[in-house]
């Protein structure tokens, strides 16, 4: 079964690491210049799909989710902002030279395609 629809959140947003989006999801990546993933973060919590239908509550534990990397930055670590700081400070010590960051998220009312088996 397929459904698109807009994504609502359940609780209390997740605030993205980069961007400090409210989101239900997100994937937050660095590179270093040879395009070696220095760090990634992605988590997120369930969420509502909502369609002309009704809701479908997506179970992000058991789900395969994927999202477009959107928000994109390139700074020299001693440029670095600080969250993207304390991005690559929670996974390694960072050393200078420039950095690559990509984040994706499942935000508040973004159109999204679901496909699974309906638990009923």
């Amino acid at each position: 079964m397929k459904i698109v629809g807009k994504v609502r959140i359940l609780g209390t947003p997740l605030v993205a690491p980069l961007t400090e989006r409210p989101c239900a999801f997100f994937d937050a990546v660095a590179e270093n210049y040879a395009g070696v993933v220095i760090a990634r973060e992605t988590f997120g919590h369930d969420f509502l799909v909502e369609d002309d239908t009704g809701l479908a509550l997506v179970r992000v534990k058991s789900a395969q989710v994927v999202v477009k990397l959107d928000a994109c930055y390139e700074s020299d670590t001693t440029q670095a902002t600080s969250r993207q700081w304390a991005l690559l400070t929670r996974h390694i010590r960072p050393q200078r030279g420039r950095v690559r960051y990509r984040e994706g998220t499942l935000t508040p009312g973004e159109i999204v395609a679901v496909v699974g088996t309906p638990y009923l």
